[in-house]
């Protein structure tokens, strides 16, 4: 009786644009798949009401070649796209949760979701497409098919960042999944064109770490050299422009060097661009508090950088020093004038 009830909900007048919620309620077996093509195919239910396929595990007994064929048909629909993406997230979901692999299709399907992703604006809910593009990425671009998705991928956030069309921290978790599946291929991303590009690419690193950790945490530092060494001149200095250099509790207290910060140095073939990168990276972007404290510590922090057996970079290592201390000065001073200011009102 549900079957023929459904058969008829398909093409009802009035029950058609409900159609997905009703059969979300019932098996989604071969039968229900067949009539769910159909009601995409007459295309009276709004591509929306499919989201309720997400819930309720409503997809969990599809098969996969019937969960794969599904899911397309709904990604080729105008809007469809992020429709499909959160079905098959919960899919992912569901699968992880019972302890058992997904099947084939379902990495399959995927691969076809995210190829087909567009980097835009979604209103409220970026967090939510944040973390499915996560599950999707960590589920379906594994080995060497899920390279060219990952370069894509990575290309489009820069576009997208670049034309200020999304804010690019609010694909966190889509980048750490990138960065620890391939790190290769998205640094390769990173670096590619010319130096308006690389800028760019310094700069949707320096967002993601200014909101949340840096997905360049996901890069293991063996990694990371291995990378460079392939092309040091160009790798090194870039490396150190956008892998985390120091431990940081918050703004004004960075708490110690991580190794990564010598191994660069030691093994670029110039020590000084390098250095270059680290010393531009110690000074503060903003945030709660005093600057001069900011600024402070910052220098604290320089005089604990173990440069004994870099004599090169002597020089470099004083100007920067000397950089710290004026910008400490220069704040102090103005921040003792606002003081000042502020208790003469009150007077």
């Amino acid at each position: 009786m549900a079957d023929s009830l459904l058969d008829e909900a398909v093409e009802n007048t009035t029950l058609a644009e409900w159609f997905p919620i009703l059969q979300a309620f019932s098996a989604i077996d071969q039968k229900g798949v067949a009539r769910l093509h159909l009601a995409l195919a007459l295309g009276r239910a709004p591509i929306t009401a499919y989201y309720n396929l997400a819930y309720g595990r409503a997809c969990d007994e599809s098969s996969g070649p019937d969960f794969k064929s599904l899911v397309l048909a709904i990604n080729a629909k105008s809007g469809g796209n992020l429709v499909a993406m959160e079905i098959l997230s919960m899919r992912i979901h569901s699968d992880g949760s019972n302890k058992k692999a997904s099947v084939p299709e379902v990495a399959d399907a995927g691969r076809a979701l995210l190829a087909a992703y567009s980097f835009q604006r979604t209103g409220n809910r970026h967090q939510r497409e944040d973390y499915e593009l996560g599950v999707i990425v960590r589920a379906s671009l594994t080995g060497d098919e899920g390279k060219p998705i990952a370069r894509q991928l990575c290309r489009g956030l820069l576009a997208a960042a670049a034309s200020h069309s999304v804010s690019a921290f609010e694909y966190d978790d889509l980048m750490t999944g990138l960065l620890k599946l391939h790190p290769d291929d998205v640094l390769d991303e990173l670096i590619s064109g010319d130096k308006k590009a690389k800028g760019g690419s310094v700069g949707l690193i320096g967002e993601f770490t200014r909101h949340h950790k840096s997905p360049m945490d996901a890069v293991p530092d063996a990694a990371l050299v291995a990378w460079c060494d392939r092309d040091p001149a160009a790798r090194y200095p870039f490396a150190a422009a956008i892998t985390t250099l120091y431990n940081q509790k918050n703004d004004e207290n960075p708490d110690g060097w991580r190794d990564i910060a010598r191994t660069l140095l030691l093994k670029a073939p110039d020590q000084e661009a390098v250095f270059k990168e680290i010393a531009s990276r110690l000074f503060p972007t903003g945030g709660v508090g005093s600057l001069s404290s900011q600024y402070e510590a910052r220098l604290k922090l320089l005089g604990q950088l173990d440069l004994s057996d870099m004599p090169a970079l002597a020089a470099p290592l004083a100007r920067a020093k000397d950089a710290l201390q004026k910008e400490v000065d220069a704040w102090r001073s103005r921040e003792t004038e606002q003081d000042r200011a502020r208790s003469g009102r009150f007077e």
